[in-house]
């Protein structure tokens, strides 16, 4: 589509950085000049834009990528392992995450913010310091925690999981922690110095492909769930291989431990890991920890039918992430230069197409959510109304827009956090009281109000902190271009129940066709100011994708 909506994320900061003054003479001028004056004045920040939706980009297709591979290989892996098996695994990865959590203390989020600052700075003594100092207490925390998982995992096997046989694959799990660890730290240090999406591209475009490859090896010579395990291990030491390698072409030795002694962490950083670790744990407990529920009162088997619906519904805010990954550091921008309008508009229109981008998907996800399931196995088609649930909630994130962001950029970090704190307790309650009554169907509800509930609560802060919300009247616009996509993903599950089709076929189909007629009728429901930026944005994208003889031509 020529002038269609799909400008909102990345190639708004394109748009800004190369045409900037094409902006001004859009509907905005002559209505309020002194909103076009702060537009024209965001020029300010054009090449951090750039640089931010470069990287966004490279997380975008490489995330992308990871996600194709990972659903045709867990197809694989469902019909290979089953659903009890793949519980297993997801209890292993409970384990690991847990662990991880609580041995990195917090270091490798810090990294993000304090690498950054010491650059800024070119304080390369206090960089060097924090970065071998962080990096030793995470592995050696990570470590410790470990250990303490090969000691322990037979009460854990019998009394924490209930699935006494899991006792002999907590080492293979237990090994992932160090490794993981460093591996976050590493990529974390990566965001510090710029680069967010390399990291994520060797991960993604490396360690992935490696461990679907070892896996495959492992199922056909009959090893089942220990050559799939065997293989995650393998590809993290691959993954952590290749991100100290280029970490260290990056900083080109100036994060060398030897020469002068290294100082120590500031109190400061030291403070703010403390406060990392403690939104982690909050984060796990609101988010994650309903596995361990599930897992404890329902058992291995509804824990693999639960872990891969919710792995399906993930998909849903990947237009929301990629955003985030470009608005997140502009708000902490705009918000020290105080240009509230700005922020405000932005947060709205890129709220607005975030929305109308993620429908499609989620009709899809919804209305074909039980032979979606079924694709897995027959087991696994029980889960179909826990992907429905929370691929709903996960709709309702992405209608609330980078809530999240707001507050932690803005200054008003403890506003968030208090609302984790008052949440957090209340949901891992209401879910320890809905998984024994209402099985799956319960775990998927309480997961939704976890979403529900916290993007609210983020909402009604925001509201109150910056005075701003998402919601205006252009919103009506999305009403008929999303009207049209239901109605074709509605139309092709209708035909597929009279006329059988392969599953596998028709669902890419659909939502192929869902997004072609929601951008086509989307073009005739632009704002005027929407049509100017979208008329640069395509005019940016056919010099792209034009090819040198056509050029010279």
């Amino acid at each position: 589509m020529a002038n269609g909506p799909g400008i909102a994320p990345q190639h708004l900061s394109s748009v800004v950085e190369e045409e900037p003054m094409a902006v001004a003479p859009s509907p905005l001028a002559g209505t309020n000049s002194s909103l076009t004056e702060k537009i024209v004045d965001f020029q300010s920040v054009r090449s951090s834009i750039g640089e931010i939706g470069r990287q966004s980009a490279l997380f975008f297709s490489s995330t992308v990528f990871a996600l194709a591979c990972n659903y045709f290989f867990k197809l694989f892996v469902a019909r290979q392992l089953g659903a009890r098996l793949i519980g297993w695994n997801a209890l292993g990865i409970g384990i690991y995450s847990v662990a991880k959590l609580a041995g990195q203390m917090g270091l490798p989020g810090t990294a993000v913010r304090f690498v950054s600052a010491y650059r800024s700075t070119n304080d390369f003594e206090r960089l060097r310091g924090f970065f071998w100092r962080g990096l030793a207490w995470s592995l050696l925390g990570a470590t410790a925690i470990a250990l303490a998982t090969c000691v322990l995992r037979q009460w854990l096997a019998v009394h924490l999981m209930h699935e006494p046989a899991m006792a002999a694959y907590l080492p293979l799990y237990a090994l992932l922690i160090p490794v993981g660890v460093a591996s976050s730290f590493l990529s974390q240090t990566f965001k510090g110095f710029g680069k967010a999406g390399r990291a994520s591209f060797l991960s993604n475009c490396f360690g992935l492909p490696l461990m679907i490859v070892l896996s495959t090896i492992g199922f056909v010579l009959g090893y089942s769930l220990i050559g799939y395990v065997v293989a995650q291990v393998l590809a993290e030491f691959l993954t952590l291989f290749l991100i100290a390698a280029e970490l260290r072409k990056l900083t080109r030795g100036s994060l060398h431990p030897w020469g002068h002694s290294l100082p120590a962490i500031e109190s400061k950083a030291r403070r703010f890991a403390v406060s990392f670790l403690g939104i982690g744990w909050l984060d796990f407990a609101m988010g994650h920890a309903d596995r361990f529920v599930v897992a404890y009162f329902l058992g291995a088997k509804e824990l693999g039918i639960y872990s891969l619906a919710t792995s399906a519904a993930v998909v849903v805010p990947l237009v929301l992430q990629a955003v985030n990954s470009v608005f997140g550091p502009m708000i902490s921008r705009l918000h020290v230069q105080q240009r509230k309008k700005l922020l405000a508009h932005l947060y709205q229109t890129l709220t607005k197409w975030t929305l109308g981008l993620t429908l499609p998907l989620g009709f899809v996800l919804v209305i074909f959510a039980e032979p979606l399931m079924g694709l897995f196995g027959p087991d696994f088609r029980a889960g179909w109304l826990v992907l429905v649930i929370i691929s709903l909630a996960e709709i309702v994130d992405c209608g609330v827009g980078s809530v999240g962001f707001l507050l932690m950029m803005s200054g008003n970090e403890k506003r968030y956090i208090r609302m984790q704190m008052l949440l957090a307790p209340a949901i891992l309650l209401l879910k320890m009281i809905l998984i024994p009554t209402l099985g799956l169907t319960g775990a998927a509800i309480g997961a939704a109000l976890a979403i529900v509930g916290s993007n609210l609560a983020y909402l009604v802060q925001v509201r109150k902190a910056l005075d701003m919300q998402p919601l205006n009247l252009s919103y009506t616009r999305l009403l008929i271009p999303s009207l049209v996509a239901a109605a074709i993903v509605s139309t092709m599950r209708f035909t597929v129940l009279r006329f059988p089709a392969p599953i596998l076929l028709v669902i890419p189909v659909a939502l192929a066709t869902s997004y072609l007629g929601f951008l086509f009728t989307a073009q005739f429901c632009l704002t005027s100011e929407e049509e100017a930026l979208a008329g640069l944005a395509w005019k940016r994208a056919r010099s792209m994708i034009r090819f040198p003889v056509l050029r010279s031509a």
